[in-house]
């Protein structure tokens, strides 16, 4: 099992996002791409990739791509590259339009 790194624990507790539990599919997947050796586009995780990760941690999903694909709810922006291949941004950042939507809700709520 992989742990979160202290840098993206200190990201998210700035920006005020909550991290999946560590133990669960969408934790270690996040987990997994935080490494320092797998973010920034150092490594693109495959979709091949996702399925034996799991296996090798001990965990079943139905859709292996999924927790690659939407890290942290998706809330944290991917590099982007080709359809199907999964690097975490580095240095970390939130998708604009979840900004938008928490600034909209602040205001309009």
């Amino acid at each position: 099992m992989y742990e979160y790194p202290s840098d993206l624990v200190a990201f998210a507790k700035n920006s005020n996002i909550r991290l999946p539990g560590i133990s669960t599919v969408g934790g270690q997947a996040l987990a997994f791409l935080a490494q320092p050796g797998n973010r920034g586009g150092s490594h693109f995780v495959t979709p091949h990739e996702t399925t034996e990760f799991f296996k090798k941690v001990g965990l079943v999903t139905r859709d292996s791509i999924q927790p690659f694909n939407k890290p942290c709810g998706n809330r944290l922006r991917l590099v982007d590259a080709k359809p199907g291949l999964y690097s975490l941004k580095f240095p970390y950042e939130i998708k604009a339009s979840d900004i938008a939507k928490r600034i909209s809700v602040d205001k309009h709520v």
